[in-house]
């Protein structure tokens, strides 16, 4: 059977916005506000020119398949019609078209049978399509029809003989008879069958069982005993004891002895107030502490507070479970990674000159991890002149450069059989350049020049200077390089790493070259020169221990010491047997840093 469009009367708007293309575009945009005369979709419209009549060669039906604001989707070309190029200012309508009255029409047929299928019907696993459906009497039922239309159907007194079954036994039958047997009682309330029971009435082989043995009853009393009362309500057996009342042997202790007692009483005392809940409950309260009731000290400071907060310092975090104060510390003195670190106090100190070729060695303890971006090394600059003779030349030029390269290690110690060989595990290198260029550009003037290349912090730093100078002599002075370079200096070598806690071996190198190039006269204004001669370092006490049943000594701390290289580049390893003890324990010392 057909499904009907919904249908609104005078729904009609004009095209605010065409389709695009005019001819198969599937949306529109209706004037605003009229959206709501149109019925819910689907539905089929009539589109046409605002200035003449629908035509077949001027309008076309579409349908309308959902709106949307005042946007309609649109489906083209409907019953018969073919497109027409919609443009802005036509007419949309819900009109009544041909499908309105074919719809109705199959409607019709299908209910009288006219159609080719009429109503279907089915009964089991048979269907058949008729316009016309009889119903026959059968199995004690009637069909009827009254005056108003309405199917009546009525079933014969005693209904349609039935089956019922009753343990083994089963009996096809109109009618059902229940009798009154072992105590149950059958009846009928209206159409409900009922059934009780009269309990234990007609019973003595019921068992009770307690302390003093078992015995068959129809009827269980309780007696009221040992200060237990029994009573009935409503079916329900209620037993009461009377407490302590009647009792006078219940012992109670505290921390100053024992007592027996009948009632025993809980006084209010020390915040703590006491109460009955339900009759048989004892409550306990603590009243909140007031302000100022506990005094709390810490240091030198002392006060009286009403709550006390733990706050998270120092790498100690607090926290509550349920009553109880936690506080944890992380592993490693707080857990934090050290940004800075030293390797000892320079509370006694002095100078000493690096040796080519040869690894000052120290043993050091990182307490806990550190991360860092430069080595930091304090040192001693100096700085040199010359003076050369006369040159004959008038136009001569000659350059000349002092190189030190520094190299810092870091090593751990082996185990076993390796326990004295050391292994670098982090190392770094630099440069610092001292250079120099003379040019005379007659015999009687030419200039000077100097220039550094340095280090401060993890970044590169750069000096330069020229003046002038004549044929007469030549003579190389510091100038601006000796009062920014020289002196008590900290020597800066980028180092980007990091060390976890442990024992290390901390190593360095200074190694050094120079080279000339120009008038074979200049050669010796490399003497003119700034240079990383020495070294701080801590004094350790110069203590010798002999070992027990020996004869030689060593020292008790192998605190720095030197071991020669046989590359003046970083070394890979270092044998701690070849390590020497330097005079008075002296150990270099150094600072990691990070920016």
């Amino acid at each position: 059977m057909p499904t009907f469009d919904a249908h609104a009367n005078l729904a009609l708007a004009t095209v605010a916005v065409a389709p695009s293309p005019a001819l198969s575009g599937t949306s529109l945009i209706i004037a605003s506000g009229f959206a709501s005369l149109f019925p819910a979709t689907p539905f089929n419209a009539t589109i046409f020119p605002a200035t003449a009549a629908p035509t077949a060669a001027n309008a076309e039906i579409v349908r309308v398949t959902n709106i949307t604001g005042d946007i309609f989707t649109i489906t083209r070309a409907q019953e018969g019609t073919t497109a027409k190029a919609i443009a802005a200012g036509y007419k949309i309508g819900n009109t009544v078209t041909a499908k309105c009255f074919t719809d109705i029409e199959t409607a019709v047929n299908a209910i009288t049978g006219g159609g080719t299928g009429g109503v279907a019907i089915s009964a089991g696993a048979n269907s058949q399509a008729t316009g016309t459906i009889a119903f026959s009497n059968s199995n004690g039922v009637t069909f009827g029809l009254s005056n108003n239309g309405m199917l009546t159907a009525s079933v014969g007194a005693g209904g349609v003989p039935g089956s019922i079954s009753a343990g083994t036994t089963n009996v096809a039958l109109g009618e059902a008879v229940f009798s009154n047997s072992n105590g149950i009682t059958f009846g009928l309330n209206g159409s409900t069958l009922t059934g009780s029971h009269n309990g234990l009435t007609s019973q003595s082989n019921q068992a009770f069982s307690a302390q003093g043995g078992s015995s068959a009853f129809q009827t269980l009393i309780f007696s009221n005993s040992n200060g237990i009362s029994f009573s009935n309500s409503g079916g329900s057996v209620v037993a009461s004891h009377n407490g302590l009342t009647s009792q006078s042997n219940q012992a109670a202790s505290a921390s100053n002895g024992s007592f027996a007692f009948q009632t025993l009483g809980f006084s209010n005392a020390n915040n703590v107030t006491f109460g009955t809940s339900a009759g048989s409950i004892i409550t306990a309260s603590v009243a909140p502490p007031g302000a100022g009731s506990v005094n709390f000290s810490g240091g030198t400071t002392s006060n009286n507070l009403a709550t006390i907060v733990f706050s998270n310092s120092n790498g100690v975090s607090f926290g509550l479970d349920g009553s109880t104060m936690t506080a944890s510390v992380a592993p490693s003195g707080g857990g934090a990674t050290l940004s800075h670190y030293s390797n000892a106090l320079l509370y006694s100190y002095g100078t000493r000159a690096f040796a080519q070729a040869s690894i000052v060695m120290a043993e050091i303890i990182v307490p806990q991890a550190v991360s860092f971006d430069y080595l930091r090394i304090p040192v001693a600059m100096g700085v040199a002149g010359t003076t050369l003779a006369t040159f004959a030349s008038a136009t001569a030029s000659a350059s000349a450069a002092i190189s030190h390269s520094f190299y810092g290690m870091f090593f751990t110690r082996g185990t076993g059989a390796s326990i004295d060989e050391l292994n670098t595990v982090l190392s770094t290198s630099a440069v610092s350049v001292f250079s120099q260029a003379i040019n005379m550009s007659n015999t009687s003037e030419g200039s000077y020049s100097q220039g550094v290349t340095g280090f401060n912090q993890a970044a590169q730093t750069t000096l330069s200077t020229q003046y002038s100078i004549s044929n007469t002599n030549y003579s190389f002075s510091s100038n601006e390089i000796a009062t920014n370079f020289s002196g008590t200096r900290f020597l800066d070598i980028p180092f980007g790493g990091s060390l976890s806690a442990g024992n290390y071996w901390f190593g360095f190198v200074r190694n050094s070259s120079s080279d000339s190039a120009g008038a074979a006269g200049f050669s010796n204004m490399s003497r003119a020169s700034l240079a990383c001669g020495s070294y701080n370092f801590v004094s350790q006490p110069d203590v010798r221990f002999l070992n027990m049943g020996m004869t030689q000594s060593t020292r008790a701390l192998l605190g720095g010491g030197n071991a020669t290289i046989n590359s003046l580049t970083p070394t890979a390893s270092v044998d701690a047997s070849n390590i020497s003890s330097l005079a008075s324990n002296q150990m270099i010392y150094f600072q990691l840093h990070r920016t």
